[in-house]
């Protein structure tokens, strides 16, 4: 009920209109993503803690991944730089923008899409390792 409540105003994307219970998918995906960033983060934790096992001369390279304030860090950014990217792209660039000009050449209007996607998810892994950096859980080497 609570659920249902925090959710119920936001629409899903920037061009839909608000239907009851899609924030309530929205949400729940949120929070499967969450626990899976967090195992994510564990096995790579240990799987860098076998190698060190196996090759000490790897021990000295390696540290490991904080699992708490990745999870938090990586969940920030998708939740800012990651949503707000998908809003301007599907609600704006896409919607009102690309659909209007070449909503007779599906196969254009396709192809751009997909261009702008692709590039999108480009600019979201560059701009993840910055933000990355920026908050201190990936160190810059040397």
């Amino acid at each position: 009920m609570l659920l249902k409540l925090v959710t119920f105003n936001f629409p899903v994307d920037a061009k839909q209109k608000q239907y009851f219970g899609c924030n309530t998918i929205t949400v729940f995906l949120g929070t499967i993503l969450k626990i899976v960033l967090q195992i994510g983060t564990g096995l790579t934790n240990v799987l860098i803690n076998t190698r060190k096992f196996f090759d000490k001369t790897f021990a000295v390279e390696a540290e490991d991944v904080p699992v708490l304030s990745t999870s938090v860090a990586y969940g920030v950014y998708m939740a800012v730089s990651s949503n707000l990217r998908y809003q301007v792209l599907a609600g704006v660039i896409e919607q009102r923008i690309l659909e209007p000009l070449l909503h007779k050449q599906k196969i254009i209007l396709s192809a751009i899409c997909f261009a702008v996607r692709t590039g999108n998810t480009f600019l979201g892994s560059l701009m993840w390792v910055d933000y990355a950096r920026w908050v201190g859980i990936q160190k810059i080497r040397d």
